[in-house]
């Protein structure tokens, strides 16, 4: 019968079902693991061992009983023999959490966050804490590092992205959006997200104390590079509003201003070309957004930009 119950157990422990358990049958499977535990915990290897310890301690933090959970803690590093063991940061990090102490869940992970399955908990208790400015460095190694285990994750490559994109780092936000299109090259929020980094970048650029001559050739390369990002939004989805109104800020840009000004970009064909473009781009994306959010006058534009 015991290796029955044993067997009970540690198919529950692999399928996770216990998690999703009512309170009371919480409370049923803790008392029939306790009472299996007191009667055969001595018949068990050590890997068997091992797994209903676990099972015990996800019982007794799922039932509040954090003193306990402690215990069960201590004696699963007694059994590694105080060995490193990622599976034992992310019990410590689970924990710590659980009693609300945050701060020591991260740092049980930080220190030697080699597996994904680690680096996933880091990354979610880094997400909680990332309004926090001193976690953000944090939160973005976190990403960082999941990302080298797990490439193809687009949603944390998004994330990453926004992240990059909250602190100013533009260049490294784009380059995020644009893993995601790899993948997915029909994400037309993605192309939009990349052309509002890039034209931040600009605005960066312009408050920056870069020569004349940079300024034009990087400003009208990070302008044309924002405006197609925003144009190739609106060609996958042709009514999102958000894509024109991108295309119709940045083609009105003040650093097309400067660039008509320069003297030593007079006359150059590309840039007659660009700025002639950019100038259509902008009339367009004026009446498709006027089109799409049945706006009437150059006033009502206005207002729906400032909302």
């Amino acid at each position: 019968m015991s290796s029955v119950s044993k067997q009970r157990f540690l198919n529950l422990l692999s399928t996770g079902i216990f998690a999703n358990l009512s309170p009371e049958r919480l409370e049923n499977l803790y008392h029939d693991v306790r009472l299996f535990m007191l009667s055969s915990a001595s018949t068990l290897d050590t890997a068997d061992l091992y797994d209903m310890y676990e099972l015990q301690f996800y019982l007794l933090l799922l039932s509040n009983r954090d003193v306990e959970a402690k215990l069960f803690l201590d004696r699963i590093n007694d059994l590694l023999a105080g060995k490193k063991s990622q599976k034992l940061a992310v019990l410590q990090s689970m924990y710590w959490e659980a009693v609300a102490d945050d701060d020591t869940a991260l740092r049980c992970l930080r220190d030697d966050p080699n597996e994904l399955r680690a680096s996933r908990r880091l990354m979610a208790l880094s997400r909680r804490n990332k309004d926090r400015e001193e976690t953000i460095p944090t939160y973005i190694k976190s990403l960082n590092f999941y990302l080298k285990l797990q490439a193809c994750d687009t949603l944390v490559w998004a994330e990453l992205g926004d992240t990059y994109h909250s602190i100013g780092e533009y260049e490294k936000a784009v380059h995020c959006y644009k893993e995601v299109l790899l993948q997915e090259p029909a994400a037309y929020n993605m192309f939009y997200k990349a052309g509002l980094s890039l034209y931040y970048q600009l605005l960066k650029l312009m408050a920056g104390k870069a020569s004349r001559k940079e300024l034009m050739l990087l400003g009208m390369q990070t302008l044309e590079h924002s405006r197609d990002c925003f144009l190739r939004a609106v060609e996958i989805s042709e009514s999102y509003t958000k894509g024109w109104v991108g295309a119709y800020i940045v083609s009105g840009s003040d650093f097309l201003v400067k660039l008509r000004e320069d003297k030593a970009s007079s006359g150059v064909a590309a840039v007659e070309r660009f700025l002639m473009e950019t100038e259509k781009i902008h009339q367009l994306s004026k009446e498709r957004i006027m089109a799409l959010e049945n706006l009437n006058t150059d006033e009502e534009l206005e207002a729906f930009l400032q909302q």
